[in-house]
């Protein structure tokens, strides 16, 4: 019992301090109404705000890779997403966005960007962490897991996010595009680790941030006028609604959630042969 609270303080106390952290870095992104914009391009010194956001995401990254070691690498990423929703959660909505004159391309390049850097982190977290316990390494190195041509079918589900947010994605309120981007790429995780039950899921963290940048740009193909026009006479797709920063702290959260569920539905991975546990450990 002992061993289980201490356990539990660890992943409440990362998440506490990794929000802390990272949510307390909005005042950076502060636009030039005084207030952090939808996006990071809508800061006013963004480069400034980018390189502070990237020192606490680094300590946070800490965090939750102490997390991963005492759970799952795949724990540590939800530590890291719920880190970012505190962030997501102080800055503008789609409504903001609209009215402030911004562009679906520039929201939707800012979200790839995310998408990288979602995919960094994930890769962070796994290598410090471990592979998951019902998942062994197969390769010698994270960067022969990376490669492995099976992880391709993570990008093929990713197009299941844009769906899914559509469908839970009704208003433009925050929490809405949050929900959203969580339960999307929770069905793009499931789906995913059914198709390929033995390849590490470390890309699949960033894959629905990509497809997030495509909704963002259908989301704009039928808006008539601007973007604030569509918005107010209700042309504006709902797939634009998510911000770049809702996919990426949605696809980090609802991930690891869609591979825990996944988990119940999927054999464990028999261990590895002694040759090859003595290659991976060199």
């Amino acid at each position: 019992m002992l061993q289980s609270a201490i356990r539990n303080a660890v992943l409440v106390c990362s998440i506490l301090l990794g929000a802390l952290l990272v949510g307390g870095t909005a005042g950076a992104f502060a636009s030039i109404r005084g207030v952090p914009g939808p996006t990071v391009g809508f800061a006013e010194h963004p480069l400034a705000a980018a390189s502070i956001l990237a020192v606490a995401l680094a300590v946070a990254t800490g965090l939750a890779i102490v997390a991963g070691r005492v759970f799952n690498a795949v724990v540590g990423c939800f530590v890291l997403g719920a880190s970012l929703m505190a962030l997501s959660m102080r800055f503008g909505t789609v409504e903001d966005f609209a009215f402030a004159g911004g562009s679906p391309v520039a929201a939707a390049i800012e979200t790839a960007i995310w998408a990288v850097v979602v995919a960094g982190l994930a890769f962070a977290v796994f290598a410090g962490s471990g592979p998951l316990p019902d998942l062994h390494r197969r390769r010698g190195s994270w960067l022969a897991e990376l490669a492995d041509s099976r992880a391709a079918v993570f990008l093929a589900v990713a197009a299941l996010a844009i769906p899914v947010v559509w469908l839970v994605v009704q208003t433009p309120a925050k929490g809405q595009a949050l929900g959203g981007t969580v339960l999307a790429s929770a069905a793009v995780a499931f789906v995913g680790r059914q198709l390929a039950p033995r390849t590490q899921p470390i890309l699949i963290f960033a894959t629905p941030v990509l497809a997030g940048a495509a909704a963002t740009l259908i989301g704009a193909v039928g808006a008539r006028g601007g973007i604030a026009d569509a918005f107010v006479d209700g042309s504006l797709s709902r797939l634009a609604y998510p911000m770049p920063i809702d996919w990426a702290a949605g696809s980090l959260c609802g991930v690891a959630i869609g591979l825990g569920w996944a988990r119940g539905f999927v054999k464990a991975d028999p261990e590895p042969s002694p040759t090859l546990k003595r290659a991976i450990q060199g």
